[in-house]
């Protein structure tokens, strides 16, 4: 696939973050996770990747209790990335399949809900292309 730079159509919350001589080279709305998501707008989650870093915003409700995340990952502090099949669910809720890709930093690993395996897999084949160029 052809890398392009993207420049119309990302939220100010993105843009605001990049650093001088940044270009976003994928960019994507995020799926919902867990219960009571539906009271978010999915225009409020997001996953940019530059040729230097990961930039996510996202959300995920687990026990009734939502939290939003959101962070920047530096491809060198990057040490893989997987999609993985989870269910979520609480009070009141049945489990739901959920999507997951799976970013396995310094820090830690963090989860940002994907609306399929495909999206998750197109992600972690463009970061890896991003990468290694």
């Amino acid at each position: 696939m052809e890398l392009a730079t993207i420049t119309e159509g990302l939220p100010a919350e993105l843009t605001n973050q990049l650093l001088p001589s940044e270009a976003v080279y994928y960019f994507t709305y995020l799926s919902r996770s867990g219960c009571l998501s539906n009271s978010w707008s999915k225009s409020d989650f997001w996953l940019a990747l530059t040729q230097k870093r990961l930039i996510y915003k996202t959300n995920v409700v687990v026990n009734n209790i939502k939290s939003i995340r959101e962070g920047v990952l530096p491809f060198d502090k990057i040490s893989f990335i997987e999609v993985k099949d989870t269910k979520h669910g609480c009070s009141g809720c049945s489990m739901a399949p959920t999507k997951f890709l799976m970013v396995s930093a310094s820090g830690g690993t963090v989860e940002i809900p994907v609306a399929s395996a495909e999206k998750g897999n197109e992600i972690k084949n463009l970061y890896q292309q991003l990468a290694d160029n």
